[in-house]
């Protein structure tokens, strides 16, 4: 026992000094507790605070619609609005923080409805959630089903056509005309296209849609994060502009700040650019993939501030070498107009 000793003393030596080393810390007086080293996810931001702590108030920044009036609009859908055009900075009613876009809706055309052939002085973007349908423009038509994603420039004639005997649900997302808007309707099949983004967030693997080269004021990306898996919180700054969307049916779970809530299909969330609340999504189901509809980078003449979100991806300066942005192969998922017979 005695030769042993001196061994185990030193076993203890190099055991605290690499425990210290590991944690770039000074050694500790005898008994003191070791400070928490805490995990910092990927993204940026500075230390996470509860809501209680910075007046945060998660039903501003994250609706459900079914708890939202219907109305119609656009001629004849059945619109339940989720966000809607306000200050994210300041304080105001619940759903009113989008900067720089005018309102995010879940849109339903009712069985064989159609709304008339017209055309808005807006900018909409529709996702296809289910059901069947026809877009046309007057001239030219679309067949709609899930997966199709619709870019329709201002004062573009447009009418929807519910062929089937099923609701036509879709996600609407609508903000103001502006410079770069292209001048005819764009549809694009998710379904065809490749993926552009692996990992982001840890998780995170991304479709993208819609781009400024689209004329879009940002971008438009299908997000999935697999079973039992959850992307890095993080934190966005001031003229940010994160919008999600849950399309896949049932709940995941979301976080904002110091507090969780359930995320069933087609609710909604902004990214709160304040630079202190994290967020982050969780997918608790063992089978099913969960998706988001993102909309980002509302205002194209706005440069993002530094400090606005963080890497993301998979981490400053490392590519997705395996997967594509070439615009010809993106060119493959739109989907060409048919003559209107």
């Amino acid at each position: 026992m005695k030769r042993m000793l001196p061994f185990l003393v030193i076993g203890v030596s190099v055991v605290s000094g690499a425990t210290l080393a590991a944690q770039g810390g000074q050694p500790q007086a005898p008994g003191a507790a070791a400070p928490p080293q805490a995990a910092r996810p990927a993204g940026g931001g500075g230390e996470p605070m509860p809501n209680d702590r910075t007046g945060f108030q998660v039903g501003r920044f994250f609706v459900d619609p079914a708890n939202s009036t219907a109305r119609l609009s656009n001629g004849g859908l059945l619109t339940r609005e989720i966000l809607r055009h306000g200050d994210p900075n300041v304080p105001g009613p619940d759903g009113a923080v989008l900067e720089f876009r005018t309102q995010v809706a879940r849109a339903t055309l009712l069985p064989k409805f159609s709304t008339p052939l017209m055309s808005l002085n807006s900018q909409f973007l529709f996702y296809v959630v289910s059901g069947e349908g026809r877009l046309d423009d007057g001239t030219q038509s679309w067949d709609l089903r899930n997966g199709i994603t619709m870019l329709i420039p201002p004062d573009v004639k447009r009418r929807f056509i519910n062929t089937s005997v099923e609701p036509l649900e879709m996600v609407m997302t609508e903000w103001p005309a502006n410079a770069v808007a292209r001048k005819d309707i764009l549809v694009r099949d998710v379904a065809l296209l490749p993926f552009c983004e692996e990992n982001a967030h840890w998780n995170n693997m991304s479709k993208c849609l819609f781009t400024q080269a689209d004329g879009m004021t940002g971008r438009v990306l299908l997000v999935m994060l697999a079973p039992m898996t959850m992307a890095a919180p993080h934190t966005h700054g001031p003229g940010a502009d994160e919008i999600w969307t849950k399309l896949t049916p049932g709940n995941a779970l979301l976080m904002l700040g110091s507090e969780l809530r359930e995320m069933p299909q087609y609710s909604t969330f902004l990214a709160p650019p304040n630079n202190q609340t994290w967020h982050g999504q969780l997918n608790t189901s063992k089978t099913q993939v969960d998706m988001w509809l993102y909309v980002a980078g509302g205002n194209a003449t706005t440069p993002r501030p530094a400090g606005g979100g963080g890497g993301g991806g998979r981490g400053p300066g490392a590519g997705n070498p395996n997967l594509s942005r070439d615009q010809a192969v993106v060119d493959q998922a739109t989907v060409k107009g048919k003559p209107l017979k």
